[in-house]
């Protein structure tokens, strides 16, 4: 049985359809179990995920995607661990809606989205980065 779960962040896209006011931003991330990271069965026994955040129209702070992203991974993250069963399944898409506030965060203190891990302990839903050996 799964005791941890390991997340693989890569790149953002910007997938809003023409016209739509406000934004939607989908984030890709893989999940594997934490046996398994880093061994040669994990290619195999990954599954692959995707979180879709709704932002709405009129945020001032939106003009930057990249920092746009890094916020929304952090935003997000509290409903991708919500969304993990006991046993550490993830359904394939996630979907979060920001509403209209303030910048939440300060993105020149974030990292990177593209090769961000995270472990997740199945007990606890706790999480730590972690860095790919």
């Amino acid at each position: 049985m799964m005791n941890k779960i390991v997340l693989c962040f890569w790149q953002y896209e910007n997938i809003t359809p023409s016209g739509m006011d406000g934004m939607l931003i989908l984030l890709n991330f893989s999940k594997v179990d934490g046996r398994l990271f880093g061994s040669p069965a994990e290619r195999e026994a990954t599954t692959l995920h995707r979180l879709i955040v709704n932002v709405a129209g009129g945020i001032d702070w939106v003009g930057d995607e990249v920092a746009l992203a890094k916020i929304l991974l952090v935003i997000g993250m509290p409903k991708i661990i919500a969304s993990i069963s006991p046993t550490g399944d993830l359904p394939d898409e996630i979907q979060d809606f920001v509403p209209h506030q303030g910048r939440p965060l300060d993105p020149c203190r974030l990292e990177d989205i593209e090769g961000t891990i995270i472990e997740v302990e199945l007990s606890s839903m706790r999480t730590r980065r972690l860095e790919r050996k």
